[in-house]
């Protein structure tokens, strides 16, 4: 364990006992549920008892960018429950879920500059060997972009406040083994990413997800903090929302799309491969950029 690491979960040895923790998930789904629910009481309000039904239908399955929008803003209640825990169970700032502030939003550029330029090099640069699809007009793609980076920040750092602050900051005060700390929460984030709609890929799916979640886990652990992985996973799903989606799924936001759904084993397996070793790339990148930053400030 890093001295960076053990300062990160320091907030959290005061009450780390099992029973606050296992209270804590309970809190964090009813939290998130209750805002789900008044999101669609909201809605209810707004288009009426007749349309409510279909206008749910279409956030479950984002096509449109309004769609799309209303589905990432779901999870302001995925980070305040996170947030909600943290204070009530465990008698500690929401804010200690974060790292030191400072830190955060530095890692966070670097992090989203770094993963950026490469996604950017290997999606552009190194096009795969397909044609994207065009799915959304240039002037209304642009119209949506700014609210598309707002959704995302809070959408990503509501998982990133869940898994790599809550869940890693609780587990590695109360137990010693990675294993629990830093495998268990990456194992439960993969799992969570699971989609009947991807056929026979759908374990492809969770493990590329989890090997994410490994990664995201490792860069808050060297750096104490969640602004690397913070900046890692938004900077992905922003690439993965707004610029090459994958057809049947979140395109609502996108510029474009795959030709292929996720479905389809064939094209799918080597564009995945393709990505985690892209994604490899640029964590190995910000491990050694980001070490050698803490190292200097010693």
């Amino acid at each position: 364990m890093t001295k960076e690491f053990s300062r990160f979960i320091a907030p959290a040895r005061a009450f780390p006992q099992e029973w606050r923790l296992l209270a804590g998930v309970f809190l964090i789904i009813f939290v998130y549920l209750l805002w789900a629910a008044l999101s669609a009481l909201l809605l209810w309000f707004s288009v009426g008892s007749e349309a409510i039904s279909s206008e749910i239908a279409k956030i479950a399955k984002p096509k449109t960018p309004t769609s799309t929008l209303m589905l990432f803003s779901t999870f302001i209640g995925l980070g305040a429950g996170a947030w909600v825990a943290a204070r009530v169970l465990h008698r500690r700032k929401g804010r200690t879920l974060f790292g030191q502030r400072r830190q955060l939003f530095t890692d966070f550029i670097v992090a989203t500059l770094i993963t950026g330029a490469i996604l950017a090099l290997f999606t552009f640069g190194f096009r795969p060997n397909f044609e994207f699809q065009t799915n959304l007009a240039p002037r209304i793609w642009l119209s949506f972009f700014p609210m598309a980076i707002a959704c995302l920040i809070i959408q990503t750092g509501a998982e990133e406040v869940v898994f790599r602050g809550y869940f890693m900051q609780q587990l590695a005060a109360r137990f010693k083994s990675p294993i629990i700390w830093f495998v268990l929460p990456s194992v439960v984030f993969g799992l969570l990413h699971y989609d009947p709609a991807a056929g026979s890929n759908i374990w492809i799916i969770i493990g590329a997800t989890t090997i994410f979640g490994l990664m995201a886990a490792d860069l808050t652990h060297q750096t104490g903090g969640l602004g690397a992985a913070w900046g890692l996973h938004f900077t992905n799903n922003l690439f993965a929302v707004t610029l090459v989606a994958m057809d049947g799924g979140i395109t609502g936001l996108a510029l474009y799309t795959t030709p292929f759904t996720a479905a389809n084993a064939s094209e799918l397996f080597p564009l995945l491969l393709r990505d985690m070793a892209v994604l490899i790339a640029v964590w190995m990148v910000l491990r050694f950029t980001l070490k050698r930053r803490l190292q200097n400030e010693v």
